[in-house]
């Protein structure tokens, strides 16, 4: 059997569940880059739409499990952009890229019933920080930390309740991973390089693996 990762550069390192789950094959599609608001436009910079799609198309198999993560550069910075330059609301974007997302989400569900969607990780790019290449386009928005992780916590909610709702598993990691006094996410989690924007993957990938054993159905895992 195989379990399918599905996701941005924030899935990258995932390869390491098959640690966890030795049944199970670890098949990646990971595009950098891809964002949730950009899958229904099949001339969107990262071509994310076309080509997920097609990998689920030829890959997933009713017996398989896939794990879905996408929204973290949505939340980060595509959704604050085209606020401030085209005046679309925050409110607006959220519907249209929840719309993208569950299309997918629904499509993958019409194929197997074990489907797991990571919530969206919350940001890790300190105010006034700066990290290469992402800062150079992170910088020119004017949202605090703050501010984009209680997007994505916004955005999570709405993704678990679609879960509820699809017979799909949310793994929601918010509790763990933010820290309810500032607001933002735990210094524990970040990269262990601090010019890597990306969460500590040593760290988040046990705190996956025993959220998917908790929701696993019988006889699977």
């Amino acid at each position: 059997q195989t379990m399918h990762v599905i996701g941005d550069s924030h899935v990258m390192g995932f390869e390491a569940l098959e640690t966890y789950f030795p049944r199970y094959k670890i098949s990646m599609c990971c595009v950098q880059g891809a964002t949730a608001s950009g899958l229904q436009n099949p001339h969107s910079t990262t071509l994310a739409g076309p080509i997920i799609n097609e990998y689920v198309e030829k890959n997933v198999k009713p017996k398989d499990a896939v794990l879905v993560h996408l929204g973290e550069v949505d939340c980060g910075f595509l959704m604050w952009v085209r606020a401030e330059r085209n005046g679309i609301s925050i409110e607006d974007q959220t519907e249209l890229t929840l719309s993208n997302y569950f299309s997918l989400l629904s499509k993958i569900g019409e194929i197997t019933t074990d489907v797991f969607v990571l919530s969206i990780v919350p940001q890790t790019i300190k105010d006034g920080s700066f990290i290469e290449n992402v800062a150079n386009l992170r910088g020119h928005i004017s949202a605090t930390q703050k501010e984009r992780t209680a997007l994505s916590i916004q955005m999570n909610r709405r993704l678990h309740g679609f879960a509820g709702q699809h017979n799909l598993r949310f793994i929601d990691l918010d509790s763990e991973l933010i820290d309810q006094v500032t607001g933002v996410v735990k210094d524990f989690y970040l990269n262990e390089n601090a010019a890597d924007h990306h969460l500590s993957a040593k760290k988040l990938i046990p705190l996956i693996a025993s959220a998917i054993r908790k929701l696993r159905r019988p006889q699977t895992f």
